[in-house]
């Protein structure tokens, strides 16, 4: 499980324009990272005898079947917008 990189920037250039139209730094609220990407790795799971349910299956953004370091690795669907 990861955060979203790219919509972390883009809610940091958020807060930033608050600052530059003149709230102080100090009135802007802390943000969590409102994207994250759920990434699962089937091979390494059945290994260990660990089975994702079908819920947790439907909300991975990617599973893969193949070692993440394979150079052609091969994963479950299609991406899914995160």
């Amino acid at each position: 499980m990861g955060i979203d990189l790219g919509e972390c920037g883009a809610q940091t250039g958020e807060l930033a324009v608050k600052i530059l139209d003149g709230t102080k730094v100090q009135d802007v609220a802390a943000v969590y990272p409102s994207k994250i990407a759920i990434i699962l790795n089937k091979k390494t799971a059945d290994k260990e005898g660990i089975v994702f349910s079908p819920e947790t299956l439907g909300v991975a953004w990617k599973v893969y079947t193949t070692d993440i370091f394979d150079p052609e690795p091969k994963w479950i669907g299609q991406d899914k917008e995160k």
